[in-house]
């Protein structure tokens, strides 16, 4: 493995660690909080407020894209780990 790849490698998976570290300690409490906040929300809407519903919808897209964004350096961060791991 040339010294290149090793350097982008280890920044890949000291971002992921990172985001883990994040992820466990900040922002998935707040993600599950969230996430139960809307889905009562959405249950308790009457069916007719279409507009409300759509609002809770919105909002629970961002909130999922937020996850999948920590998810794809969380992966990013595993996978350059495990070729670090493979090449040394």
């Amino acid at each position: 493995m040339n010294d290149d790849l090793k350097e982008k490698l280890e920044i890949e998976a000291a971002q992921g660690e990172h985001y883990q570290r994040t992820w466990d300690g900040m922002i998935a409490p707040f993600f599950d909080q969230k996430s139960k906040e809307l889905y009562d929300a959405f249950c308790q809407t009457p069916t007719d407020n279409k507009e409300l519903m759509f609002d809770i919808k919105l909002q629970h897209n961002a909130l999922n894209s937020l996850r999948r964004h920590f998810e794809e350096y969380i992966e990013t961060g595993k996978l350059a780990s495990k070729q670090l791991e493979k090449g040394e």
